[in-house]
């Protein structure tokens, strides 16, 4: 007998365990979370253990697939890592959404996850994600320098990267000096190396740092924007990435995008050779044939605290002689009448303008776009006297440009 049960044991011990990964396939939910915890990460695993627990109607697909899809991601499945990844963001922004709009609580899952999304990015890189490498040089310019590096040099390793010839990497390097030497001087609260770092990084198309560097500077020159611009949505948030977008609904935010917007038009413009600002654009437009007629200002409205109306007024008559010139910038006999338009403007603690911007109102239709295009010339070019208040303002103001016979 001793010896029949101890056969019977042994047959027991060496049979085969059934695999979990066919179960899991076959649509066993419970083989699939065995497979998972055994690390087998794709199919049959944890990414088909993601697509069981996704909940249709939840952001994300919801904690349960989304804490599967990372672990399939982390143990080498490149699909989970794009789910995770994807699923991630999404659930973030409903979340903070909701805590904002409808004072829900934080969630602790999703907060740890955006935490370790960094390294999910890294490892969908390290998994030959050209797209994924190319993110994570962004995310870390003016963060991590080494990182950077890293993630530049295994994107120009690969065949979207350019392969080796060396202009994709020699390109990425340089664009790391410059953020680098900048980012000491924003760090320490030098307002133009924060301008500065900024632009390297929308040059470098990282625009969601270039955000940050540019709220930094919007705090150190006074701009409270939410009192500026109060009733302003953020439609552009659009025009941003997610990385730049997600944590930037403040103030701090706010004037960040803009700044960052108008920084991304600008280089947009440079290349496409367009003039944008005095030092690019060259000389101004010059005034055609017949007598000049006046500037005037009309009623105008300011945000965040107020201006005098003296200061201002005298100092857009000191602008005239070279506003003036700009109802002649069109071609045709468009050139000739008013030109009435608004330009919304913020002057910061120092006197510096940013966010100018020129609305058309009547007149000198068919040429306005050289027309604007030299008005904000002459806008972006001046320093304005500084707020009483000590912090930054915005105003919107009506000016008519007359010239003709």
């Amino acid at each position: 007998m001793r010896a029949l049960l101890l056969a019977i044991a042994v047959v027991c011990a060496c049979k085969p365990r059934p695999d979990p990964t066919r179960a899991c396939i076959a649509g066993d939910t419970e083989a699939c979370e065995r497979a998972c915890a055994e690390g087998i990460a794709g199919e049959g695993g944890c990414h088909t253990l993601g697509q069981r627990k996704r909940e249709p109607e939840a952001a994300g697909g919801g904690n349960g697939a989304l804490g599967a899809f990372r672990k399939g991601c982390l143990g080498g499945h490149l699909a989970a890592c794009t789910e995770a990844i994807d699923g991630i963001r999404a659930k973030a922004t409903q979340v903070r959404y909701a805590q904002k709009h409808e004072g829900a609580p934080s969630d602790p899952f999703v907060e740890e996850a955006e935490r370790g999304l960094v390294d999910l990015i890294d490892r969908a890189c390290s998994l030959g994600a050209a797209s994924r490498c190319e993110e994570l040089s962004r995310l870390m310019l003016g963060r991590d320098a080494t990182r950077a590096a890293s993630a530049s040099e295994r994107y120009c390793a690969l065949p979207e990267g350019g392969g080796k010839d060396g202009s994709c990497l020699g390109t990425r390097k340089r664009w790391i000096a410059e953020v680098e030497a900048d980012r000491p001087g924003c760090e320490a609260g030098q307002v133009e190396a924060c301008n500065k770092l900024a632009e390297h990084l929308i040059t470098a198309h990282s625009d969601d740092n270039a955000v940050e560097a540019f709220a930094r500077a919007c705090d150190l020159r006074g701009f409270d924007v939410e009192a500026l611009f109060p009733d302003v949505p953020l439609t552009d948030c659009n025009d941003i990435p997610y990385e730049g977008r997600r944590d930037h609904a403040g103030a701090r935010g706010r004037c960040g995008m803009r700044l960052a917007l108008a920084a991304a038009e600008r280089r947009s413009a440079r290349e496409h050779g367009a003039a944008v600002d005095a030092t690019e654009a060259g000389a101004e437009p010059k005034p055609g044939p017949g007598p000049r007629a006046k500037v005037t200002l009309g009623a105008w409205k300011t945000f965040g605290g107020g201006y005098p109306a003296v200061a201002l007024a005298e100092h857009i008559e000191r602008l005239s002689p070279r506003l003036r010139p700009c109802n002649d910038a069109g071609p045709g006999p468009e050139g000739d009448g008013v030109t009435t338009f608004e330009i919304g403007f913020m002057i910061d603690r120092f006197g510096a303008t940013d966010f100018s911007s020129v609305h058309h109102v009547s007149g000198n239709h068919h040429a306005w776009k050289p027309v604007k295009g030299c008005v904000l010339r002459v806008l972006r070019s001046s320093t304005y006297p500084p707020p009483p208040s000590g912090k930054g303002v915005a105003l919107v103001v009506p000016i008519s440009i007359e010239t003709g016979s």
